[in-house]
């Protein structure tokens, strides 16, 4: 119905001529009624989901402190002292799209960029460097974002589950700690605060202010307030209990959107 030679738009007066399937007002409020309650648990599941993030952040500050002013007055010591490994990927083209089973593809920098890594925020690489040159992410590794803007830069993502077909870009590292002295998930959570980071942020450097970088050098000089070894490993024990929980929140938002959609299509082509 819509005319016009670029964009197409609909004439009011052809909309009043629509015709659409009109049940009984009573039949109306009963299918309401259903979507409503449909839409409430969808709203309430993501609700919970939004709220794991929210519990480690204050459970981090409870256990720690204010990483800022280090109100606990944990010793500082030099990231390049408790870092074991640091892993940088490969710089290669690739494709917009999604990989297939069986083919490999390059994560790009928003795989980590919202403090959560996204397996899905890839390109598709049709000639992928030697397997063995690459750097796959696994569970439990800790990637790190060398390169972004001055507000994104340096952000971290801890890998939740094993993944297939997925490597490093040259932009992300992953970064081994020597666990008795540093806990991966500590220090995610620790450069997840928004005021730790932007300190951490003048260390980027770069001319454009869209793209700045980070070194491995200077990355190794900064000192972190460092807590006593068994606090930084209860703390990482609760992280990956929440983990689980947000997992399972996570399945529950997909039954709940799945059933608020089949709803939908129940109410509006079949009648419920």
């Amino acid at each position: 119905m819509g005319k016009g030679a670029t964009v197409k738009g609909i004439l009011i007066d052809d909309l009043k001529k629509l015709q659409i399937p009109l049940p009984p007002l009573t039949e109306q409020r009963r299918i309401a009624a259903i979507l409503d309650k449909a839409d409430t648990l969808r709203r309430k599941a993501q609700q919970a989901l939004n709220l794991t993030d929210d519990l480690i952040r204050s459970t981090f500050l409870d256990m720690f402190g204010d990483p800022v002013t280090n109100p606990k007055g944990w010793p500082m010591v030099r990231l390049g002292d408790m870092i074991t490994e640091i892993r940088a990927g490969k710089s290669v083209g690739g494709e917009q799209r999604q990989r297939a089973k069986d083919e490999w593809a390059v994560l790009k920098i928003s795989a980590v960029t919202s403090g959560r890594f996204l397996p899905h925020e890839h390109k598709v690489v049709n000639d992928p460097p030697a397997e063995e040159t690459l750097v796959r992410p696994k569970k439990g590794d800790l990637i790190f974002s060398r390169a972004n803007t001055r507000e994104l830069v340096a952000a971290m993502a801890i890998v939740e589950e094993n993944t297939e077909g997925l490597f490093l870009p040259d932009k992300l590292w992953t970064i081994e700690t020597n666990p008795k002295q540093l806990r991966k998930e500590y220090l995610k959570y620790l450069m997840a605060d928004p005021l730790f980071r932007s300190k951490f942020a003048t260390l980027a450097t770069g001319t454009s202010g869209s793209m700045l970088n980070v070194s491995q050098k200077k990355l190794i000089q900064y000192e972190i307030p460092t807590p006593d070894p068994k606090l930084q490993d209860a703390f990482a024990d609760f992280t990956w209990g929440v983990f689980k929980t947000r997992n399972r929140l996570a399945a529950q938002c997909n039954e709940s959107d799945a059933t608020f959609e089949a709803a939908l299509q129940r109410a509006f082509m079949a009648g419920l």
